[in-house]
């Protein structure tokens, strides 16, 4: 084709066919079996046509799971972005000092969005440059740091308990997470908190009980608050609790200065008690739904709750201090 005298215009265009790639003789198998053209890349600026850069994109953020950025305004030429260009870098400090380095392109995508694994989420700074029709470059956007990656999160009912359990692959920044719960899944309030790593490169697991349950519906969720302020929140998980009316609840277990004794709507008295069966505390709850009993002096070591019921029945909790 290159030789016809009408196609002169793709003079010292090669070609190439698969047997005449596979048969190695320009060398291609081998180099593309040594992953010599591993890195993604896009094409060069066509500058003859058009020397204005776009605007980079705004905000990136993370958005459930994913990477997120406004699109930018119009250049002063009127053209928009047609691609983005991610790039993935291990830090703030090697973003500065490597700007557009092709080796740390991560994809170009049409889009203001991108999905991230949390593997590939994690320990790095993303930027994001726009490329207009002309593949000219943007400057850089500002940097996004991930604090919290690969988050899962998970609520079970444990007897009279809801557990509520959640890890992370990496944190960065971290100051702690807040645990809220709702019972119509819109108005939130804190039941408590954990304080959170600061700074992780391996998986954290947290635990958490919520012994003030209700039957019905119990909404949680995760506030995560950043050593800077910032918050985000994690997705909402639905718990549907069926407690039987005559079901004690005794937490924590293990406890340390107090445990708190609830459901008691038809108990009678609350007894605390150590191993040998000496009796240390004993309150009358007649008429009360729940007590609070102040355990700072007592050695460590095991314990009982013993519940006397209206009905003259009585049930016995075994405690670790």
């Amino acid at each position: 084709m290159n030789r016809l005298p009408v196609r002169q215009q793709i003079l010292g265009e090669i070609g190439y066919r698969t047997g005449q790639v596979m048969n190695d003789s320009k060398g291609l198998k081998t180099a593309l079996q040594q992953g010599l053209y591993r890195y993604k890349s896009f094409a060069p600026a066509m500058g003859w046509k058009d020397g204005i850069c776009p605007n980079a994109p705004l905000d990136v953020r993370l958005e459930s799971g994913n990477l997120v950025w406004t699109v930018p305004a119009a250049a002063s030429d009127g053209d928009l972005p047609v691609k983005y260009v991610v790039y993935r870098y291990a830090n703030a400090t090697e973003a500065a000092n490597q700007p557009g380095d092709g080796r740390k392109v991560y994809n170009i995508v049409q889009g203001n969005s991108l999905a991230l694994p949390a593997a590939d989420a994690a320990n790095a700074f993303f930027v994001v440059a726009s490329l207009d029709k002309n593949n000219n470059q943007s400057e850089p956007s500002a940097g996004l740091a991930l604090p919290v990656t690969g988050l899962k999160f998970s609520v079970v009912q444990v007897g009279s308990q809801a557990k509520l359990q959640w890890s992370t692959l990496t944190e960065v920044n971290t100051a702690s997470f807040i645990v809220e719960k709702s019972t119509d899944g819109a108005n939130f309030t804190r039941i408590g908190s954990l304080p959170a790593a600061g700074y992780s490169n391996a998986l954290r697991q947290y635990t958490w009980f919520d012994t003030q349950l209700q039957n019905g519906k119990q909404y949680y969720r995760l506030k995560i608050v950043d050593a800077d302020g910032k918050i985000r929140y994690s997705a909402i998980q639905l718990l549907v609790v069926a407690l039987h009316q005559t079901q004690i609840v005794v937490a924590p277990n293990p406890f340390t200065n107090a445990v708190a004794v609830t459901n008691l709507k038809l108990a009678e008295t609350v007894s605390l008690i150590d191993i040998s069966g000496r009796v240390l505390q004993q309150r009358s709850v007649k008429n009360l739904t729940g007590i609070t009993l102040q355990t700072d002096g007592l050695a460590p070591g095991m314990y009982h709750i013993k519940i006397v019921m209206a009905d003259g029945s009585v049930q016995v909790v075994k405690l670790v201090k």
